[in-house]
């Protein structure tokens, strides 16, 4: 199997704006299940379906949106090397659906009858003094997945900081073809240099950069954000907007979407808090104690409309919340949010 070319994008949280206006609800759908399904992740295939996958089902699901339930769509075949998965994050190129796994902290490519191809990553050229120990990330390892068919880039979502490690949150870009000479950045100073192309690392703060010339071979890496413990990513999305790169980042426990600029970081975000957390800053939608997990898990960008799925491990909707009441929620069922998606965003 080739391992894959891919560099690291780790974006600070000083780089982040700080939480936009917020997003207007449109409405809040559950799902319709027919056993224990803990949403993890949402896509929009080009054929018109929408696609989910749970954590816990090795299984992608189709949901009707005429009744919003969940239909087996692709049974996931058995891995002849990994046997038991957590399913963090899907997205769709050209028809052919990309899966990142936790458990094994690596992404699949999903076939039609349900075979799954392991995409293993390379991380010497990275990795030199061998710190970043995938292997030991436990639950705060890939979460999210996005990917950028037009340039054959993948976004991989480390989702916090491990708690054997003294590493962060990340975003992770994977080239999918051959050669690929990445721009440098300096996220400290904001502007970029494209006079030289080498090696640079300054203190591994600014960044480190170094051209590629070898297939599927990794590239670089930048280590940021050590002490945002309880910051994270939940999932990712990507879009081409005039001209440009976006990457759609669910920050779920800032309650916030952050839209960046793959090329510049420029950056804007819209906030979902007041949908999430009471006056006493507690997580009122579902029954359940406020974590630094948060539940707010999937996100999907359509033409018109936001999506962020809400996995609630479990626990019944909180009867008493006003939006609960006014969509008449009921049960332990997983929902979805629709929000308006904002002019420009």
């Amino acid at each position: 199997m080739k391992n894959l070319t891919f560099f690291f994008c780790l974006l600070t949280l000083g780089l982040f704006s700080q939480s936009g206006e917020p997003l207007e609800l449109i409405d809040i759908k559950q799902l319709s299940c027919a056993k224990k399904f803990e949403l993890s992740g949402l896509a929009y295939s080009h054929k018109h379906q929408f696609l989910a996958i749970a954590d816990n089902l090795a299984a992608v699901y189709k949901i009707d949106t005429s009744a919003w339930k969940t239909d087996i769509y692709i049974k996931l075949n058995h891995h002849k090397k990994y046997k038991n998965f957590d399913i963090e994050g899907i997205d769709i190129c050209n028809e052919e659906i990309y899966i990142v796994d936790e458990k094994h902290n690596l992404p699949f490519r999903v076939q039609t009858n349900g075979e799954i191809q392991a995409l293993y990553l390379d991380y010497s050229a990275i990795d030199k003094d061998n710190k970043l120990k995938p292997e030991q990330w436990g639950n705060a390892g890939f979460e999210g997945i996005a990917v950028d068919c037009a340039h054959n880039l993948m976004y991989l979502t480390k989702e916090r900081k491990s708690s054997r490690l003294k590493d962060s949150r990340f975003i992770l870009t994977v080239s999918l073809s051959g050669t690929l000479a990445v721009l440098p950045y300096d996220f400290e100073k904001e502007r970029n240099d494209f006079s030289n192309i080498e090696y640079l690392n300054s203190g591994g703060e600014n960044y480190i950069y170094e051209l590629c010339q070898t297939e599927y071979k990794a590239i670089s890496r930048y280590n940021f954000d050590k002490n945002k413990e309880k910051s994270d990513f939940a999932d990712i999305k990507y879009l081409y907007l005039g001209d440009e790169n976006y990457l759609y980042v669910l920050c779920r426990n800032e309650y916030k979407i952050e839209k960046i600029n793959a090329k510049t970081f420029s950056r804007s975000s819209f906030s979902f808090k007041k949908y999430f957390v009471d006056a006493a800053g507690r997580q009122s939608l579902y029954e359940a104690k406020q974590t630094i997990y948060g539940i707010a898990e999937a996100l999907l960008i359509l033409e018109n409309e936001i999506w962020i799925g809400v996995d609630n491990n479990f626990r019944s909707v909180n009867k008493n919340h006003a939006l609960v009441k006014k969509y008449k929620l009921s049960g332990k069922s997983p929902a979805i949010l629709r929000f308006k998606r904002p002019e420009n965003f």
